[in-house]
């Protein structure tokens, strides 16, 4: 009888949870088959931080003359570390680049993004939140390729950008398509048609510091002109910048020189900031204890007044020769290294 009344339980078990199986089948069976359907979806795409706004392009701030290595401490460096402070030929030695994979990650989410949001049915509700995603995308994937270009390619010259070799465009989702590399000229057209579409659908400010606006499009715009050597566009973005946003911060008033970190961060109201974005934390150019990396170039600080008070609020002056960028707080370096 135990057996038959068990027998029957489950029966009737099976009979009540037909519907709730059937939904369990409609489940995705990992995040990667989610289909995105509602714009919503798309923005949350888009507030992926780690993608978009906490890896840029950096490894060629190494080799800049701004900060130096002691020579004990070059050989002891990663190996891309070293061969892009030393300027050597060869950087990558057959590694991938993480500046490289990085930036063609997040091309790829705004290209899903944007190809994604086309299949969405559109009406006056929705309208605004669909400009405000497609203005993202665009800034972003535009972001990213102008970093790729000022990194891998060679300056832009009217004269051969025709010829030089630019970087591969890619403007679908599709990860298997084959693209070939486009000419600087095609590059740079690229980069200047996404921005300029995304000033007129973004917003004009936003408190989200890590969501691009019409501000920060401005300025990307202003900063792409000044790379072509385009000087008077470049001015004239940059004045569309600062009729929006031109608020400094005091360093009279600022928070006291002794704190850890003196200034608000990017989720504080700092008026500085229109866009959040940091570097890929290369230990060379992160601000740390090492006494040998990260060091300040001698003659950027003394060309400084005395008086200036930059001075007291980014570096510390260990010795005459010493200089280096004052460290961020621990909460805050972790934030930088993810």
């Amino acid at each position: 009888m135990k057996n038959v009344f068990l027998g029957v339980g489950f029966f009737v078990f099976g009979l009540s949870s037909c519907q709730k199986a059937s939904d369990w089948l409609n489940e995705p069976r990992s995040k990667k088959d989610v289909t995105f359907e509602k714009l919503k979806d798309y923005q949350e795409l888009l507030n992926n931080t780690s993608v978009f706004n906490l890896a840029m392009p950096g490894v060629s701030i190494i080799g800049t003359d701004n900060i130096y290595i002691r020579d004990e401490a070059i050989q002891s460096l990663a190996v891309v570390e070293r061969n892009a402070y030393l300027w050597n030929k060869d950087i990558f030695e057959g590694r991938s680049s993480i500046d490289y994979t990085g930036a063609y990650q997040a091309i790829n989410y705004s290209n899903v993004i944007l190809a994604g949001i086309e299949e969405v049915v559109r009406n006056d509700n929705n309208k605004a939140l669909y400009n405000e995603i497609k203005g993202q995308a665009l800034f972003f994937r535009a972001l990213m390729y102008s970093e790729l270009a000022n990194l891998f390619c060679k300056p832009f010259d009217q004269l051969t950008a025709n010829v030089d070799k630019g970087i591969c465009i890619r403007l679908n989702p599709d990860i298997n398509s084959v693209v070939p590399r486009s000419s600087v000229l095609e590059t740079y057209a690229q980069i200047l048609g996404d921005i300029k579409t995304s000033i007129d659908l973004l917003q004009r400010e936003n408190k989200i510091k890590t969501r691009p606006t019409k501000v920060s499009a401005y300025l990307l715009l202003a900063r792409v002109n000044l790379l072509m050597s385009n000087y008077i566009d470049a001015k004239r973005y940059a004045d569309s910048v600062l009729a929006i946003s031109d608020l400094l911060i005091d360093f009279n008033s600022a928070p006291n020189i002794n704190l850890p970190y003196r200034f608000p961060d990017f989720n504080s109201s700092n008026s500085e900031i229109v866009f959040y974005a940091q570097g890929f934390p290369y230990s060379v150019i992160l601000p740390g204890n090492n006494i040998n990396l990260a060091l300040v170039d001698t003659f950027l600080y003394r060309s400084y007044n005395e008086n200036d008070l930059r001075k007291m609020y980014f570096y510390s002056e260990i010795d005459s020769s010493t200089i280096k960028f004052k460290e961020v707080t621990q909460e805050r370096q972790q934030f930088f290294l993810g």
